[in-house]
Parts: C-alpha cells; structure tokens; sequence
C-alpha cells in the first residue's frame, strides 16, 4: 500500500453503520477505503465508543500513520433546520459581496444567541434580493440597492451530541475538524456528480430519522 503522508480522514457515522475513508491530501485521488457495519440495537449505549475505537485502531495499523483528525458525517435525531430572514436599508449605497456577508455574519450570531444549545453545522443562502430582484451569491456582486432582503436556511444539532463526539475522539487523541449532516452532504454530492438541474428532492430513510430534502 502506497504510504500517506498527509491523512485526510471523513468517518459516517450512522445509527447501524460506520464508514471510514482516508484520503492523502497531497493526492485525493489515492484513497484507502475501510467499512464496518455495526447493529447499534444490540449494542449497549456505553459501548458504542468501541465500535469506533475498532475501527480507527484498523485503520492506524493498515496505513501506519495516526489519524490526527477527523471529518465526521452524522444524522442525528437532534438534527433539524431552522429559516432565517434579514432585511435592511441601504438607501441607494453601492454594496458588495463584503455587506451581504455581513448580514449572513449577523443573522448567524443572532441564532447561536437564540439557540445555546445548538450548533450551526450548514449555513445555506436560500434566497437573496436586492431591491426586490432575486441576486446569485457571487464575488461580482458590485451594484446600487436601497432594501436587500436575505432568506437563509441553518441545519443546526445539539452542541451536547458535538461535544460528546469531541470527548470520544480526544480518547484517540483524534479533534473534529467539521460537523457535517450526511443526507445533506450525500445529496450534494449526487447533484453535482449527475449535473441535476431545476428542482431535486431526496428521501433518506434512516433507523432513527428519516429526512427530506428538496434542492432548487
């Protein structure tokens, strides 16, 4: 096996199943693959850590390299989407890119003030409009505006789920680089991969949660 140098570590963590994928950062085109699937209904909650202990300690042999991080796709039950507005007057100023992520910036603080106990792990931009005229998110924006409108959508999940996985991984002496929500990511994946265009909708049914998602 071609050894790697910088590991690049995404782990899928599901209510039946893990799912390990190592890619070298240098060449993303060489990838170790490794797969186990778990039955968590027979499994006790105390030990589910060991599962992925397992699973880990696998992977560390086989490659020999420690996994110094991690990405980690998860579809928790305390997962859900929250819909966001934020509008504000200009009067005529030139804005840019720069003012709208500005107010992208202040809508996600006033949800981390409002939610706790949450954590923003997707910060989607539904919808912006510049004087009533829906506007493409995009470095070029340079233009003249009295009201823009911007319509957001967060995935957010309890920061307890977070930092719990966090402890576990600390066991490893293995930090989580990103949170990201699986049927989210999967399904972005299959637009791009496909070329889908117009309006995509995708059903993920899991043991625990099943979701839509409908993709414009």
């Amino acid at each position: 096996m071609t050894e790697i140098d910088s590991p690049n570590s995404i782990l899928e963590f599901g209510s039946t199943h893990m799912h390990l994928a190592v890619y070298d950062k240098i060449f993303l085109n060489q990838c170790s693959f490794y797969k186990e699937k778990i039955n968590y209904t027979k499994i006790e909650e105390s030990s589910k850590e060991q599962p992925i202990f397992n699973l880990i300690t696998k992977a560390e042999n086989d490659l020999n390299k420690h996994l110094n991080e991690v990405t980690l796709l998860i579809d928790s039950p305390s997962i859900h989407s929250l819909d966001f507005s934020i509008q504000k007057i200009f009067d005529k100023k030139i804005i840019s890119k720069i003012e709208i992520d500005y107010l992208i910036n202040d809508c996600e603080k006033i949800i981390k003030i409002n939610n706790t106990d949450k954590e923003i792990i997707h910060t989607i931009k539904h919808r912006i409009l510049i004087d009533d005229k829906e506007t493409e998110y995009q470095n070029e924006i340079m233009r003249e505006a009295h009201k823009v409108i911007i319509d957001l959508k967060f995935i957010l999940i309890e920061k307890n789920v977070c930092e719990n996985f966090k402890k576990l991984f600390l066991q490893k002496h293995i930090t989580i680089k990103n949170i990201f929500c699986t049927s989210y990511i999967k399904s972005l994946e299959i637009i791009n991969k496909n070329q889908i265009s117009g309006y995509s909708s995708f059903i993920d049914i899991g043991l625990n949660k099943s979701s839509l998602s409908i993709f414009k």
